[in-house]
């Protein structure tokens, strides 16, 4: 009982910060002021519980179907440009990877396995249970990766509403159709795509399966002309603030120390890799011809789900942001394995 209370309050929690980005005109209000409000509250040692794994997941599976709605068959004709693109990310990754791991072993005070789990830009729960399966710091390696996908979720939606003029503050910034007018057929779209998508994905044991299976399978959908999915900004504001107080329930049992610490060293790496990945974005865009305000989306080492939203608030191709934190993905848990094993073979020399 007093769990699903405190469950309660935890979304509520979310909520109000959900209210107060809206009244402030912050961008990205069911995303960043949910995950703020949890956040703060969870440093606060207010009485909250990480929200049921389940309904989570579910939540979660939500984006996929934002980010997989945005692609289209007119993404074939472009398959050129992509292909050029996206033969960027591996020296790209690896770069920022050894970088990282450098920097964490100086400045962070880890060993050299732990340093490289920290650092490789993989997905914040996939990497940590990576971490725990080959004896890495935990608490080391999730601080890492919550700074990060922080500090760029954060620093480039400001950076695109205040400097751009971009308003990614609305509710309903996102568009789409009118709740109202959506059929049954809609909505059994949507939850055939949602949940077979992540179930399916789980099954296959893929990294982060609640967004990437509904985000392949919708996409699959939506290039093949078999459907064409338009979400009403409830739903998508729904999946937003899942995901966000999801992350923020993350900082429960964290210290105000450790955060800062976390967030000094994180933040120094940030500032460089934001040198790092302009430079990459700009000559990328300029090599295929697309906007640089989309490539440096396209590049930015985040979360795939904040990422692709910020793209879609402001009116940019989700299916190319899309489509290199995909890349990304596969990339990183097709090789980080290996990579990861043969250091653990070194240390324990």
């Amino acid at each position: 009982m007093l769990t699903t209370i405190a469950t309660i309050f935890t979304f509520f929690l979310g909520l109000a910060g959900v209210a107060g980005f809206i009244l402030l005109s912050l961008p990205l209000p069911w995303l960043l002021g949910a995950l703020t409000g949890c956040l703060v509250a969870a440093l606060l040692g207010a009485p909250m519980a990480h929200p049921p794994r389940p309904l989570a997941e579910f939540l979660r599976s939500g984006m996929g179907l934002i980010i997989g709605s945005g692609f289209s068959p007119h993404i074939l004709d472009l398959l050129t440009p992509y292909a050029i693109s996206l033969s960027v990310l591996t020296p790209y990754v690896a770069l920022l990877a050894a970088i990282g791991a450098w920097h964490y072993r100086r400045f962070g005070g880890m060993n050299a396995l732990t340093a490289w789990i920290a650092a490789i830009p993989g997905g914040m729960t996939e990497m940590t249970l990576m971490g725990r399966d080959l004896g890495a710091n935990l608490t080391q390696v999730a601080l890492a990766h919550l700074m990060r996908i922080l500090m760029l979720a954060f620093g480039l939606s400001f950076v695109y509403q205040w400097l751009l003029g971009i308003d990614l503050s609305r509710p309903d910034a996102l568009g789409g159709v009118d709740i109202g007018k959506l059929s049954a057929r809609n909505w059994g779209e949507m939850l055939a795509l949602a949940v077979l998508g992540w179930q399916g994905a789980a099954r296959l044991r893929l990294p982060g399966a609640s967004v990437l299976g509904p985000m392949l399978l919708t996409a699959t959908a939506q290039i093949s002309g078999l459907t064409q999915i338009h979400l009403p900004w409830q739903v998508t504001g729904v999946a937003q603030w899942g995901v966000g107080v999801t992350i923020g329930c993350a900082f429960i049992g964290v210290t105000w120390r450790q955060v800062a610490h976390a967030a000094r060293v994180t933040g120094v790496l940030m500032a460089g890799y934001g040198v790092l990945t302009a430079g990459f974005a700009w000559s990328v865009a300029r090599l295929i011809g697309f906007s640089p305000w989309e490539a440096l989306l396209a590049l930015a080492p985040g979360g795939q789900a904040e990422m692709c939203i910020i793209a879609a608030t402001a009116g940019l191709s989700v299916a190319y942001v899309g489509a290199h934190h995909l890349t990304r993905i596969f990339l990183i848990f097709t090789i980080a394995p290996i990579w990861l094993a043969r250091q653990q073979r070194t240390a324990l020399r």
